[in-house]
């Protein structure tokens, strides 16, 4: 595959098998890649410039808009992570989304060969999916088959990807300095105007032009192209193909208005206009439960004041809690394990999976197979066979402690855990992960309402706070 180093094979960071490149765009390659650690397959977004990961970089932010989307008809954004060993240049952060193996809109169906109830289902969709996303004050700006991803199993179930390009609602361009697919821009965008959800709804527009009759309106030269954008009459979809209903060309014909003011003013009103079911309310973007405001503040404040080890554990049905904190320490760079301790053994290989080569060498230097019933099979630990853990589960805390101990007094690091407050290797856990330095104190508190069952903050030699 080209664009990723040789060197380390194609397993990254001992968690994806990387298995084929299956899409390049302007910013960023897409890999389909094997998840080791949960089973399933998954796409990993890697950007083309060579900077590495950090809070500034364009792919945090990205991944800052995309998390909190959460809808059918959007690819759901799960991990942003930074590449330590494997192909990718060490480094170099990358997003972990969804899989959606039917490949892009214009190849799983055929522009020019779709019906008119195929059309009204995409349209359907992508409105609610834009509606999401503008709820939220952002504009895709770069709405084009590329960017639509459709089910393998039934093709006209699609999401929404790639919001690399996305921006704040009423934000202005520069004329001559514009960014996106030019068939599917807005003559706002090429003019240097504002952009709002107006803009996409344009894009929107000639998408499913394009897929009723496998052309644009202007001819294929880059001059046409704008000079339609900018003067010509709003796309009408029956001069090529005049069976498609009156209802759906009209539609197109105001998604595709030169103004902004002539078009539908959001999402509903186009969803109104197509005769399609009114969409249900959107959730709110981002989280704003008080428990996960409160975690945020408190790891703000362990970053800050130079705290070693963050660890919370949640149980089930937190999964939310869990991703909602996962992708804010992503964001900040702060690197995050999310262990499952089920099984001392898979506790053990996860951490070390999600830990990188530096933690797996330290695991070796302590000799860590001694103490779990496995084995190592070159750079993985996995049980051995027939062994039971049960053996091995008072040690977890100890090893975990062990294991994190250097790590942790490098850099901020934050330990998730699902579990439960009730299972004694959780509290085991957090006073081992309190005992890396001196001084833990750990007094009650339950922001919200919320439980959180334990967040605990770690300081050189000074006191901290224990969240139940």
């Amino acid at each position: 595959m080209h664009g990723i180093q040789a060197s380390g094979g194609l397993l990254q960071d001992g968690r994806f098998l990387l298995v084929a490149k299956i899409g390049r765009g302007g910013q960023a390659d897409v890999y389909r890649a094997y998840d080791r650690l949960e089973g399933r397959l998954a796409a990993l977004k890697v950007p083309h410039d060579g900077r590495r990961g950090g809070p500034g970089h364009p792919l945090a932010a990205e991944f800052a808009r995309w998390r909190g989307l959460r809808h059918p008809a959007i690819v759901h954004a799960r991990e942003l992570r930074i590449a330590g060993d494997g192909p990718l240049a060490g480094g170099r952060p990358y997003l972990v989304l969804e899989y959606v193996g039917g490949g892009p809109l214009h190849r799983a169906l055929r522009p020019g060969g779709v019906g008119p109830q195929e059309l009204l289902a995409v349209t359907r969709q992508l409105l609610e999916a834009l509606a999401l996303l503008h709820a939220g004050g952002w504009v895709h700006r770069d709405l084009k088959p590329a960017n639509v991803l459709c089910d393998s199993r039934d093709p006209l179930q699609v999401k929404l990807t790639d919001f690399g390009l996305a921006s704040p609602a009423g934000r202005r361009g520069a004329p001559g300095n514009v960014s996106g697919s030019l068939p599917f821009m807005a003559p706002e965008v090429l003019l240097g105007g504002r952009v709002d959800s107006r803009t996409d709804l344009y894009g929107l527009g000639m998408l499913l032009y394009h897929l009723a009759t496998g052309t644009f309106p202007a001819g294929p030269g880059l001059e046409e192209i704008v000079r339609w954008h900018l003067s010509s009459d709003p796309a009408d979809v029956t001069r090529t193909r005049p069976e498609i209903p009156g209802a759906i060309a009209e539609l197109i014909r105001r998604l595709t208005q030169r103004s902004p003011a002539a078009r539908p003013a959001d999402a509903d009103e186009a969803l109104r206009l197509a005769g399609l079911p009114a969409r249900t309310p959107p959730p709110r973007v981002e989280c704003s439960d008080p428990a996960v405001t409160g975690l945020r503040l408190a790891l703000d404040a362990a970053r800050l004041g130079g705290r070693r080890v963050v660890a919370l554990s949640c149980g089930p049905g937190q999964q939310r809690l869990l991703d909602e904190v996962s992708g804010w320490l992503a964001v900040r760079g702060i690197p995050g394990l999310v262990l499952a301790p089920e099984s001392v053994v898979r506790f053990v290989e996860e951490l070390l999976l999600e830990g990188g080569p530096g933690l797996r060498a330290r695991a070796r230097r302590l000799r860590i197979d001694r103490h779990l019933p496995a084995v190592w099979i070159g750079d993985h630990l996995l049980p051995s066979v027939g062994a039971s853990d049960e053996p091995g589960r008072g040690c977890i805390p100890r090893l975990v402690a062990r294991l994190l101990r250097d790590p942790a007094r490098r850099r901020p690091l934050a330990v998730l855990v699902r579990g439960h407050r009730a299972d004694p290797r959780i509290a085991a856990l957090v006073h081992e992960l309190g005992r890396l330095e001196r001084g833990l104190d750990c007094g009650g508190v339950r922001p919200g309402g919320l439980l959180v069952l334990f967040s605990v903050c770690v300081l050189p030699g000074r006191s901290c706070r224990c969240v139940r």
